[in-house]
């Protein structure tokens, strides 16, 4: 399975091995969950990185030339002294801006777990369903959603799949983008499936990704998929800003291309060039772009520009612009509203705070299948199943095999993007393991850490 990431942050690794939007956690029994003790940085661990990062550019960067001339910078850079001085964060904001000035990838960062000045730990995102931040019905009948990100597929159609239906008797819909940082690109197509007609598959977008170490390419397709209700033919305004960034900017572009929505705001960020996040010493990891997105009809990408508004309106009044736009397209008076709280008649989503009915118990099968390398796919869904196949990794075996004896599961919360998070206390240690779960009762992801 190919780790696909259309986002500002780096990867959470799952035991399902998708990318969940957030850097949150190392995979089980991996080095750095093991050992959290920050390298020390010096002359030594500069030069590491410096080379690290030239040939993860040289090999893996979806522009092959332009991945030589960052590698160059970097190493002349390295050469004459530009670095030396600076502590560790200061040389992870150095080295980035230095990238950025050759590559102008947006996505392109190097920091620790995060892109430099990122929100550091404790600071979480606002509570969510799986990236739906909250879903109404305003007056007049308008629907009104805010998406703040685009989840694995399977963990973002439990939030879709159960606010859609809600929404689907309202006569127009506003879908606020402007805090939406990206995610899955099979989310994405997933989404814009509600809006097409019914029938054949829709070709919603393709990834090119780099060969590593070639100048060859794979070209993934993505396209439209059956969903529980449609909102076909119906008017949809999606609201952008400068901070609508990557797989938020996908979505926004694709429903403008294939003339699904009307866009209002402002042009959204420019960044394009899906990656993942690699380890280049020092503590220290780096976002590199290997791919990059290509619209089947436009052939061509929003990288470096944008999406452009159809109506342009600064970010702060585009809610009021697209309110009154969609009572009009509804054939309802116009109300005056800057936000939607001042007009909201029916709160659709409903945030859990208990936990899963199933929860203790899957997890428990889990820690039974790992300790005896195999796994419990009867309790997972298809997507995370397939994702496991083949044998349990001996590092993740002999990780769950040292803790001994499983002792207490405590539910600790709802965590901000909708799973359960669990407290698991064993003979000889302590893991948080958080899981979602859909509403056909299987796993979607699960992964757990070293408390």
């Amino acid at each position: 399975m190919k780790t696909q990431l259309l986002a500002v942050g780096a990867a959470m690794v799952l035991l399902a091995g998708a990318a969940h939007g957030a850097p949150l956690a190392d995979p089980p029994g991996s080095a750095a969950a093991a050992s959290p003790q920050v390298p020390a940085f010096d002359a030594k661990a500069e030069s590491d990185v410096i080379a690290a990062v030239a040939k993860l550019l040289t090999d893996n960067y979806i522009y092959p030339d332009t991945g030589k001339r960052a590698a160059a910078l970097i190493g002349e850079n390295l050469r004459t002294g530009a670095y030396k001085g600076l502590d560790r964060d200061a040389f992870a904001k150095r080295l980035t801006d230095d990238l950025r000035s050759v590559t102008h990838d947006k996505h392109m960062w190097v920091g620790a777990g995060g892109p430099p000045g990122a929100s550091g730990p404790g600071q979480e995102p606002p509570p969510s369903l799986f990236g739906f931040e909250r879903a109404d019905r305003l007056k007049g009948n308008i629907g009104y959603v805010r998406l703040n990100g685009f989840m694995p597929r399977e963990a973002f159609a439990i939030g879709a799949d159960q606010l859609m239906p809600k929404l689907a008797g309202t006569d127009a819909l506003i879908i606020d983008m402007r805090d939406n940082h990206g995610g899955s690109p099979d989310a994405v197509s997933y989404f814009v499936s509600f809006f097409v007609a019914a029938g054949s598959p829709v070709h919603v977008n393709d990834l090119i990704w780099r060969k590593p170490g070639t100048e060859d390419y794979d070209r993934q397709v993505f396209s439209t998929s059956a969903t529980p209700v449609s909102y076909h033919g119906k008017p949809v305004f999606l609201v952008t800003g400068p901070e609508t960034f990557s797989g938020g900017e996908e979505f926004s572009y694709d429903m403008q291309v294939l003339k699904l929505a009307t866009l209002v705001g402002e042009t959204t960020g420019g960044g394009a060039n899906p990656g993942g996040t690699q380890p280049v010493g020092a503590g220290l990891v780096m976002f590199l772009p290997s791919g990059r997105a290509e619209n089947p009809i436009t052939i061509t990408s929003w990288e470096g520009t944008g999406v452009k508004p159809d109506v342009a309106t600064p970010t702060a009044q585009a809610f009021a612009t697209a309110y009154a736009a969609a009572l009009k397209a509804a054939h309802q008076p116009v109300i005056a509203a800057d936000t939607p709280d001042a007009v909201v008649t029916d709160p659709l989503l409903v945030l859990r705070t208990q936990p899963y009915p199933q929860g203790e118990a899957y997890i428990r099968r889990q820690v039974e299948g790992l300790v005896k390398g195999e796994q419990p796919f009867d309790i997972f869904s298809p997507g995370m199943a397939e994702a496991l196949k083949g044998p349990v990794p001996q590092a993740t075996q002999d990780t769950m095999k040292a803790q001994g004896a499983l002792k207490r599961i405590a539910f600790v919360r709802v965590d901000p993007f909708g799973a359960d998070e669990y407290d698991v206390t064993f003979e000889k240690g302590e893991q948080i393991w958080t899981m979602a779960i859909n509403g056909a009762g299987k796993i979607v992801f699960a992964f757990f850490r070293p408390k």
